[in-house]
């Protein structure tokens, strides 16, 4: 289950924004390719260019993100919905 904490503007701007790259992706993906088919008359090189991308966006996760740790989050006012502590603050 995932942690249910209020959002800071600026978080929601960072999920705004890797949103919004992934949909331009799947806007221009199929452009990408038809062009590089109606260039090459193949789809070989279609395919390449979606592999490379690929091992480019591992990489670069790599290189951003180098380790996955949990984040420790500080406590705040309001309680986590459907948790035990939730639960005891609603019944006082």
């Amino acid at each position: 289950m995932t942690e249910r904490r209020p959002l800071s503007n600026g978080v929601l701007f960072v999920l705004g924004l890797q949103n919004l790259a992934g949909q331009l992706a799947g806007i221009c993906a199929p452009a990408v390719t038809g062009l590089i088919v109606d260039g090459t008359g193949a789809f070989s090189a279609a395919f390449a260019v979606a592999s490379g991308s690929a091992v480019l966006a591992m990489v670069a996760w790599g290189i951003v993100i180098p380790q996955v740790a949990p984040v420790p989050w500080p406590e705040v006012l309001m309680p986590v919905p459907g948790t035990p502590s939730s639960a005891q603050a609603g019944a006082a």
